[in-house]
């Protein structure tokens, strides 16, 4: 039997059902909030101060939405901790959260987010920042720890952390725009606006923008020159996209005033253009290309040599381009939305996009439904997942209740099973 990619999507909502739960699809049940976050530091006019901001980006899909009469609502709690090199902790913040939409798709959506930030000041030195997302309907928690080297910003000519920012979003959360976490640039940015801040003396100072490779190989250079009477500076850069196939580069600057300088840099995710912009590395879209392609493709992306690798690869997706006219390919890129999304909300041990629910998602997309059991007479929790659509439906059950879940039904399915 070949395997194929659903495109179809349908959203159901079944009432309950016998002793077992009916849930909207992709409601986030067993696994755990993940979000991502940056946590840039700032030099103050006080030598003996730093201000940390912890900026947090939580998708609408990482919490659970519930139904509240014409709405969907959810909340969630940010818990913060700065500790010392000693491990002691000197500052925190505990927050709630709330977040409400009109729409369930929004809910349900990785592009629907809630940005939130808090600042605190320190004195330089080494410290850890530990930051917690707890979802308070499911009580369940993402938690992150970041080293932070703060050493460098003393006495002196002083560069910030340097900030990937859209100036066209303007918020709160940072002077110079909304922050783009993790760093990246899509497809279609020709631009791209770094925000940094900097301690000076009243007087000119030059800053130097090197544009390199992760194996310093240079892409661009340039030296700008200005004045300031005041002593931190807060500026925006505008720069070009360098002409450039790698995956990421390194933007590094180098604040110079008479005999003092300081430096800085920031490593960019330059995701491909003619590609989507889900793929960040062609070895591993390769590998979860396993479900769509035949043995013989497979193969041949596999021992392609590096220099042929991502002109075969290119190939292969436009064959299978839907509507190879237009600049996007549609499919590729809700394939790699959909790995994207289990390596999300699957992953454990392995990748998302490995498990049985991940392959299951990736080829049939968001089920109709999904029949939750928890902890049932044998001590096993079960998810069935039904798709009105094509007429089908897979059973997982949590053999070890460690939320690895494994395909059990149809015992005989091409897309792997157990026997129970």
């Amino acid at each position: 039997m070949k395997r194929f990619l659903v495109w179809v999507t349908i959203f159901t909502f079944i009432p309950v059902v016998g002793s077992s739960q009916m849930f909207r699809p992709k409601q986030k049940t067993l696994g755990i909030p993940y979000f991502q976050l940056v946590v840039p530091s700032y030099p103050t006019e006080n030598p003996d101060s730093v201000r940390i901001d912890v900026i947090a980006r939580v998708p609408f899909d990482a919490v659970q939405f519930l139904k509240k009469e014409e709405s969907f609502e959810s909340k969630f709690e940010l818990s913060i901790g700065i500790l010392n090199s000693e491990e002691k902790k000197i500052a925190g913040k505990i927050s709630s959260y709330s977040l409400t939409s009109g729409e369930f798709r929004q809910t349900i959506s990785p592009k629907a987010f809630e940005l939130v930030k808090e600042s605190f000041f320190v004195k330089p030195g080494e410290y850890s920042c530990e930051v917690s997302v707890t979802d308070m309907d499911t009580h369940k928690s993402g938690r992150q720890t970041i080293k932070l080297d703060l050493t460098r910003i003393g006495e002196g000519v002083v560069l910030s952390d340097l900030l990937l920012v859209d100036p066209k979003n303007m918020n709160d959360l940072s002077a110079g725009g909304i922050p783009r976490i993790p760093p990246h640039l899509s497809n279609t940015d020709t631009v791209f606006y770094i925000y940094y801040e900097a301690r000076v003396t009243p007087g000119e100072y030059d800053l130097t923008v090197d544009i390199i490779t992760e194996d310093e190989k240079s892409l661009s250079n340039e030296t700008l020159f200005g004045a300031s009477t005041e002593g931190v500076i807060k500026e925006v850069l505008k720069l070009l996209r360098p002409a450039s196939s790698e995956n990421r580069f390194k933007i590094q600057l180098l604040l110079e005033q008479g005999e003092k300088n300081s430096t800085t840099d920031l490593v960019v995710e330059s995701r491909w253009r003619g590609l989507t912009s889900h793929i960040s590395n062609v070895d591993d879209a390769i590998d979860q290309a396993r479900y769509i392609a035949s043995s013989k493709e497979y193969k041949k992306l596999r021992k392609a040599k590096k220099g042929k690798k991502e002109e075969i690869f290119k190939e292969f997706w436009q064959k299978r381009d839907p509507s190879p006219d237009t600049r996007e390919n549609e499919l590729m890129d809700e394939y790699y939305r959909r790995v994207q999304y289990t390596n999300n909300k699957f992953g454990s041990w392995q990748n998302g996009w490995k498990t049985p629910m991940g392959m299951i998602f990736i080829l049939f997309g968001p089920p109709d439904d999904i029949e939750i059991n928890l902890h049932a007479r044998d001590g096993r929790s079960y998810q069935r997942w039904h798709y009105y659509a094509v007429s089908r439906s897979f059973l997982f059950i949590d053999f070890n209740g460690f939320g690895d879940y494994e395909l059990v039904e149809p015992y005989n399915s091409p897309y792997g099973t157990r026997r129970y």
